[in-house]
């Protein structure tokens, strides 16, 4: 049976290319496991049920879409605002109001110190089945972490940076995790890149010597850019960017970006909600 038309709408499937699919003012869009989104003009909910039909998600979207050369435009992904996640970046207590939500969580930044960047919080992922509906979850930014608890158990935990060093996943919690990337020391007079925060597209990438910030991957922070000589560093990006140093003359430190965990309550009764 098609699912009923609906405007904005997105469901999460388990493919190795897809994760999620979906209408965006009755256009269809797919977003990819590399975190690029596109929308496809003229394509609306019959194509949207038929992907969602699909043995293979990945087959049909690289025959049709791909391979009949559908028209896209490339969007920033309205799968947040749509599924209604929760972003939390302080102690909360989150009341679940589903039995599955998709879970990530982004660790802090490091902090600059003299003209050594600070490195990128590590990221982690996971797809909890067993909340109760009703039960409180609380959020807390340990000192290791960034954690989601159930009665003091992590669910899931995204390491901080330590300075330098970029967070890692010896100390994170989750089915899919990747490390932050390394500040660095500056050379000469400049102040070293901020490392970059990982996403779930893989590992953040290490900061410069050379003042330039590590670029974000999809959806966490990027390094704060350094300081020539005599100037000022930047704060790292949100989540869990590393902070850029100052340049040799500069006294001023800068903080790294602050740690995230978003829950995305997915609904249990919806074709491809659950991965199979």
């Amino acid at each position: 049976m098609a699912l009923p038309p609906d405007p904005n709408v997105a469901y999460s499937v388990t493919s190795t290319w897809v994760r999620f699919v979906g209408l965006l003012n009755n256009v269809l869009f797919i977003e990819f496991n590399n975190g690029d989104c596109a929308l496809y003009p003229g394509r609306g909910n019959v194509e949207m049920n038929l992907l969602l039909a699909a043995a293979s998600k990945g087959r049909w979207v690289n025959f049709f879409p791909k391979f009949s050369g559908w028209p896209y435009q490339k969007i920033a992904s309205p799968v947040p605002i749509i599924m209604g996640a929760l972003d939390f970046e302080i102690d909360a207590i989150w009341t679940a109001t589903t039995t599955l939500a998709r879970v990530e969580a982004w660790g802090r930044g490091g902090a600059s110190a003299g003209q050594t960047s600070g490195g990128g919080g590590a990221y982690a992922f996971v797809m909890h089945n067993s909340f109760i509906v009703g039960q409180n979850y609380d959020i807390t930014v340990a000192a290791i972490g960034m954690q989601l608890l159930d009665a003091g158990l992590a669910i899931i935990q995204a390491a901080h940076a330590v300075g330098d060093v970029g967070g890692n996943i010896a100390d994170s919690i989750g089915s899919t995790k990747y490390n932050g990337g390394n500040g660095k020391a500056g050379n000469g007079n400049l102040g070293g890149g901020g490392g970059a925060c990982a996403s779930e597209s893989g590992n953040g990438q290490h900061g410069s010597e050379f003042c330039i910030g590590a670029p974000a991957g999809y959806q966490a922070g990027s390094g704060g850019n350094g300081g020539l000589a005599n100037q000022p560093g930047s704060n790292g990006g949100n989540p869990g960017g590393g902070a850029g140093a100052s340049g040799a003359g500069n006294a001023s430190t800068f903080t790294g970006g602050a740690p995230r965990l978003r829950i995305f309550p997915l609904p249990v009764d919806l074709p491809n909600a659950v991965p199979s």
